[in-house]
């Protein structure tokens, strides 16, 4: 699919965060649909446009930053169908964006503070697992020296039902669970980068 879809990427370390902008086109003949940051209801209901990058790591020092599906959690998505919002683009169309990321990077469900073992709720002491295990605890600083950006775009599919919506004055389309079977990741060269980031010991000692 990176054939069909070039994509440029320049990037941005400022003292606590770094940024991304990309520019993506659609080279083939059928519309796609590029995963552009998040949506998330913010104060009074009102639904607000998120420019955060997910976060990863790979071993042996590379960050992995981007916008895309992030797999479906089978403990909430069982009980509802789930949807996506993504932006159009029609044959020979371009998109550009910039997204960002706090410094030190985390990867995403990761924390840098101690997750306690149990919760009182009620007067009572539960213990894990709540709704799957506690988040591991990103105790170790690195420097990662390379970073990928990776890119979820969905190609065109009357499975996604796609219905045009106006969120958080963002001209988007909104698609169906589909577009988490349908999505391919188009990722960018490998970039020499330095980029603070937290990880657990234990991935420290494995890349070790």
């Amino acid at each position: 699919m990176n054939n069909l879809i070039p994509m440029t990427v320049e990037w941005k370390v400022e003292a606590d965060h770094v940024a991304v902008t990309y520019r993506v086109a659609n080279s083939g003949a059928e519309p796609i649909y590029v995963i552009d940051g998040s949506f998330h209801v913010g104060p009074g209901g009102a639904v607000v446009w998120s420019d955060c990058l997910k976060v990863g790591f790979r071993l042996p020092d590379t960050a992995v930053l981007g916008s895309r599906l992030l797999p479906l959690n089978p403990l909430v998505h069982s009980t509802y169908s789930p949807a996506t919002f993504a932006i159009r683009l029609a044959a020979g169309e371009a998109h550009e964006s910039t997204l960002t990321a706090p410094l030190p990077l985390v990867p995403d469900g990761m924390t840098t503070q101690p997750v306690s073992h149990e919760v009182v709720i009620g007067g009572k002491i539960v213990l894990p697992p709540f709704a799957g295990e506690p988040p591991q605890l990103a105790d170790r600083p690195i420097i990662c020296h390379a970073a990928n950006f990776d890119l979820g775009v969905i190609p065109d599919d009357e499975s996604l039902s796609a219905q045009p919506a106006r969120l958080a004055n963002r001209n988007v389309f909104r698609l169906e669970k589909a577009a988490w079977s349908l999505q391919r990741i188009v990722t960018s060269e490998r970039s020499p980068i330095e980029l603070p980031m937290r990880v657990p010991s234990a991935v420290v000692e494995k890349a070790g």
